[in-house]
């Protein structure tokens, strides 16, 4: 059997090729089961999140990676033509790289974002349900989660956010150690501002408010997240009781002042604010910096942290990537390992059934009157003959073919002497 992994990602697709061949979670038993059964595929795992649709398979031959890929399209009823360009494939040893880098974060969008590992797990554990996980690929995952951890935890790749939204979050850990006493208020419900609340959400924060001119937008945003939602006339009220503000609208004049900041600040008597304005044009005024007890970030500030973090990303990639031609090898090796194994055992099992059959006629020789030394001649004789004739038929046919390197292969196997010895 052969590992292959076929897909796409956001390195080779569009935003929407990626949501036309996307699984929902609903549909993915009964794809895996009807993958799975596919002529020359034994085994089958699908990941799909919104970066990557990819197909890990346990084949027999290199026909079988376009069978796959017709299965994919005709599952998504879309036309292969528009894969063409999009779709790549690995086999073996770059299946297993491609695997470690995937769960590793190496191949994100984001290098090292935490998330992948966590969809690569679910996507073992629905394979596993579906009952098309076997052998092959199980030894595949179990291996990319071990060196995955190997990646994470020996280099700095998963270590340093590198997303504005995720920096200005990441450093509220510098001001405040438990987030969960903690009240943070998000201004807006635009794409950054719903990153913001779900990462604040993610690190447990203990109460957050999202206030947005469209109070519609704010409380869809707040039930999916367990917050609470207020109108931007609320506001004043809310930086009363806000730690943390992290502002990011579409607004063309600041919509927080420094009177109205002043004010909370006083009220708050002087209890310190971390304060963080991510939109351009600003949404916060920049005087408000020189309050006392305010800690004022713009993008540029955050940016500047972002630069080092990714630098620090791409050497931590260049370690990864170390680690990973080891864990690779050792993949191979452990697979070669257990062929030899299972021949071995192979091997071994066909000696002893001959071993016994040959015992049990000598036993009725001796029922029927044969001497024990006629009998312990016939014995040896015999079993050398059974256990000698396969690999003697395969020698003399390697013999008439001129192939070389069987009979080399068998003279270290039986260690006998060359020829020309």
């Amino acid at each position: 059997m052969a590992l292959a992994t076929l897909g796409i990602n956001h390195q080779t697709a569009s935003l929407d090729l990626r949501e036309q061949i996307a699984f929902t979670q609903d549909s993915l038993d009964a794809a895996l089961k009807e993958l799975a059964s596919l002529p020359n595929i034994s085994e089958a795992m699908i990941l799909s999140t919104c970066n990557r649709t990819e197909l890990y398979l346990s084949h027999d031959t290199a026909e079988d990676i376009a069978q796959a890929r017709d299965w994919l399209c005709h599952w998504h009823q879309i036309d292969q033509g528009s894969l063409r360009d999009a779709l790549y494939w690995h086999a073996d040893e770059a299946a297993v790289r491609h695997a470690i880098e995937v769960a590793s974060g190496l191949d994100s969008m984001v290098p090292g974002e935490p998330e992948i590992l966590g969809q690569f797990k679910q996507a073992s554990r629905n394979a596993e349900q579906a009952g098309t996980l076997g052998g092959e690929l199980h030894r595949l995952i179990q291996h990319t989660f071990s060196a995955a951890k190997k990646v994470r935890t020996l280099t700095e790749i998963s270590r340093n956010p590198v997303s504005i939204a995720h920096v200005a979050v990441a450093l509220t850990k510098q001001f405040f150690d438990q987030l969960q006493e903690r009240r943070a208020l998000v201004v807006g419900a635009g794409e950054a501002a719903r990153l913001v609340a779900r990462y604040l959400h993610d690190a447990g924060i203990g109460h957050l408010t999202i206030a947005n001119r469209n109070l519609n937008r704010a409380q869809k945003l707040a039930r999916e997240l367990l917050a609470h939602a207020i109108p931007m006339s609320h506001i004043g009220h809310a930086l009363e009781d806000a730690d943390i503000v992290i502002s990011s609208t579409g607004s063309p004049v600041p919509v927080l002042g420094k009177g109205i900041v002043e004010d909370a600040v006083r009220r708050r008597k002087h209890r310190p604010i971390y304060m963080v304005d991510l939109a351009v044009p600003r949404d916060i005024e920049p005087q408000i910096a020189h309050l006392s007890d305010v800690y004022l970030y713009t993008q540029e500030d955050l940016r500047q942290v972002v630069e080092k973090n990714l630098q620090s990303r791409e050497n931590a990639r260049r370690e990864a990537s170390a680690i990973i031609d080891q864990q690779v090898e050792e993949f191979a090796r452990r697979t070669q390992s257990e062929s030899a194994f299972a021949l071995i055992r192979d091997y071994r099992d066909q000696a002893q059934q001959l071993r016994d059959e040959t015992l049990e006629q000598a036993q009725q020789r001796l029922k029927r009157g044969r001497g024990p030394d006629e009998t312990l001649e016939w014995l040896a004789h015999t079993l050398c003959n059974r256990l000698t004739h396969n690999p003697t038929q395969a020698l003399n046919e390697a013999g008439q073919d001129n192939d070389h390197s069987l009979l080399d292969a068998a003279r270290t196997l039986l260690k006998t002497r060359s020829p020309d010895s």
